[in-house]
């Protein structure tokens, strides 16, 4: 309970650092909901022709058939992985649950191995400098495309395959519509990229593929595919609401690409209007951009301009002209509560009185709760997204109240129990990262952060954040035994080695303050790794080898655990610990290069925990697939042979020269992991 309290206090500090640009998600979009219909008849087509019989082998392409037969492989191997690794969560009896783990790291280790051959196959066949046929590139971009619409959200493979074919059809000229989704598939990797690293310019490489679209296609008459303008026009939608939500582009830039759109649609009108469900896509973007716009024009302080009395004209017309029979199916596909947008945007302007325009959104939060039989639940992320925007629209409306503090806080308390009561509707197994997403974005509310106490923002954490990333809670655990024997081993045998750091000037200090530093100790090797809480799509992944660009996120975690520590002072003792503990002992290798640990006074407590980090990291027979796990005795060997480079030559001698700490340390990360993970999984058993 203790080390899941402490990380649960973390997390809060992460969702503070987690800036939203604005209060409603972005409503990025992969084109495929509204044109789905097309692909219908697309897969049809291609199931009739498989029936009729195999072609000739003169007519088969050997280059094209070897590549889909790899990205078979791995779609059947997709679907394999997750099947195994949903039943970790399975409750069961200790003794069926541990022969069931051995099982499925055994299979799940098959599987990564059998993935990167395909993958490496694909990639080693496309290589810079060879020359390949242009129906092997279009097999690639088939399969490419197909990867997308699976919807496994792998976007940094699909982004290594996209880099291969965006030089070839930008060179090439012959396939316009290919390129313009290979541009649509790039945006939205890149987009969904800088969620996780909130970098700006990736932000913007997103937004200027989707313009490369809207460029390419404004002069065009005639396409091939009649899928091909729904992915024109999603790029409109994405360009214009998604990029001016995160403040990436002004309104006004927004409404111009509006206005763009408008004018590609008239032109080619008659085409558009023939294909099923083009006109209703159009209507919606619309619908969509005029009823959002004034909102996000507010949320990012625009409302003071001529532009904004044209938007909340249209916004009026907008919402008068939708029938009041459409109003919840459009409701459902906007992410949003329509009524609630209004009253909040009323309000904002001094229209109607704020207060019972809050009190009307809290009203109807709770009716359409209550209303289970109109949810959706298999579009269980539109309902998630939908909650969290009528949720963080009606607390905005609050703000604009005269209620008391108190009633504030009352009202965000029952906010937290609508939405524990909203996503206990949902199984468990179907939301482990919807549930902690929500609760995390939530959390940096300004409202919630006003008016909940820390102990209250603890206890509804401790709701969610535990199902985000049980790989990484059950290594920090693991971690945090292995240096608490380390550290009790040096402080009895040893404790001149600890006069750098604080509080243990001499020998007669550092056993004064044993229990202060051994559960400073503690914490520092529990937050060690509170920056991977940002990229859960990297470290929950053992389906394939990581590319170079998700390596380069993950070597960021120590700095965003800096970045989170560093927020409050209460934690920022640990920061040294945080960034060094990929760095060699030496200093002269790991990272991050920005970080000194040599001259750091933690500097042994930072060794302290880069052994036991490697020690349970290459011990994990079932949690880490990319190799073939060790026995502790092998890793000491390793220790063996490069200490005084990456390990503290003293630490490795203290570990040789104790045998109770050999044995304990031994004893932890073999004989008894099992035990251990069995205890920590149960925390997560549906």
């Amino acid at each position: 309970m203790k080390s899941r309290t402490y990380l649960i206090i973390l997390c809060i500090f992460l969702a503070y650092q987690m800036q939203l640009s604005a209060q409603i998600q972005p409503p990025i979009g992969k084109g495929l909901f509204w044109s789905q219909p097309m692909y219908d008849l697309i897969d049809q087509q291609q199931k009739k022709a498989a029936e009729a019989g195999p072609p000739n082998t003169a007519d088969i392409d050997t280059a094209g058939h070897i590549i889909g037969n790899h990205f078979r492989a791995l779609f059947s191997n997709y679907e394999r992985y997750h099947r195994y690794n949903d039943s970790i969560y399975i409750p069961t009896f200790k003794y069926d649950w541990t022969e069931m783990i051995r099982r499925r790291a055994e299979a799940q280790s098959d599987i990564y191995n059998q993935n990167q051959e395909h993958i490496n196959f694909i990639l080693d066949y496309f290589k810079p400098g060879t020359q390949r046929s242009a129906s092997a590139y279009d097999s690639l971009f088939h399969n490419t495309h197909k990867y997308y619409r699976i919807e496994n959200e792998d976007i940094f493979l699909i982004k290594e395959f996209i880099n291969i074919l965006l030089p070839h059809y930008e060179k090439e000229g012959r396939s316009p519509e290919r390129l313009m989704l290979c541009y649509i598939i790039a945006g939205y990797c890149d987009f969904e990229v800088s969620r996780i690293d909130h970098d700006t310019l990736t932000s913007l490489r997103s937004y200027d593929y989707y313009m490369k679209v809207i460029n390419m296609f404004e002069h065009e008459t005639t396409f091939q595919s009649r899928v091909s303008p729904f992915f024109i026009m999603c790029a409109y939608c994405n360009a214009m609401l998604s990029f001016s939500v995160r403040k990436n582009i002004s309104m006004e830039e927004a409404y111009s690409i509006r206005k763009r759109m408008d004018v590609f649609y008239k032109k080619n009108r008659k085409f558009l209007d023939s294909i099923v469900n083009m006109p209703e896509y159009y209507e919606w973007i619309c619908n969509l951009f005029d009823l959002k716009a004034p909102v996000i024009s507010i949320f990012n302080g625009e409302n003071d301009t001529e532009l904004f009395k044209t938007l909340y004209k249209n916004y009026k017309r907008c919402r008068q002209s939708i029938p009041k029979k459409e109003f919840e199916v459009f409701m459902n596909i906007n992410y949003s509560d329509r009524l609630i947008d209004q009253w909040f945007i009323e309000a904002s302007l001094g229209e109607v009185d704020a207060t019972q325009a809050f009190l009307n959104s809290y009203n109807r939060i709770v009716e359409n709760l209550q209303d289970q039989e109109s949810i959706d639940f298999s579009r269980r992320d539109r309902n998630i997204q939908n909650l969290f925007n009528t949720i963080s629209t009606s607390l905005s409306l609050m703000e604009l109240t005269k209620f008391s503090d108190q009633q504030k806080h009352d009202y965000v308390i029952d906010y937290f129990k609508i939405i524990d009561k909203f996503l206990s509707l949902h199984p468990k197994d179907q939301l482990i990262t919807e549930r902690s997403d929500i609760e995390l974005r939530i959390l940096t509310l300004p409202a919630v952060r006003k008016y909940l106490t820390t102990e209250e923002q603890i206890f509804y954490i401790n709701e969610f954040i535990i199902y985000e990333q049980p790989q990484t809670y059950a290594h920090v655990t693991m971690v945090s035994r292995l240096c608490d024997i380390l550290l009790e081993a040096v402080i009895t045998h040893r404790p001149e080695l600890l006069h750098d750091v604080p509080g243990c000037a001499t020998i007669i200090d550092t056993w004064k303050n044993e229990k202060e530093l051994r559960s400073f100790m503690y914490n520092a090797a529990m937050s060690h790794d509170i920056g991977k809480n940002i990229i859960p799509i990297i470290v929950s992944n053992n389906f394939r080898k990581l590319t170079d660009s998700e390596f380069s996120l993950i070597r960021m975690h120590p700095e965003l655990a800096a970045k989170i520590l560093d927020i409050s002072p209460e934690f920022q003792k640990y920061l040294d610990v945080a960034l060094g503990h990929h760095k060699w002992y030496n200093g002269n290798g790991g990272y991050p290069a920005s970080f000194d640990n040599v001259f750091s006074p933690y500097r042994l407590l930072i060794d302290i925990l880069t052994i036991c980090d490697c020690a349970d990291a290459a011990t994990d027979y079932f949690g880490r697939n990319y190799r073939n796990s060790k026995k502790f005795r092998q890793v000491l060997s390793e220790f063996d042979a490069d200490a005084g480079v990456r390990y503290n030559p003293d630490l490795v001698k203290l570990i040789h020269d104790v045998p109770s700490l050999y044995e304990k340390m031994s004893e932890i990360v073999d004989a008894k992991r099992m035990d251990s993970y069995y205890d920590i999984y149960k925390l997560y058993f549906r």
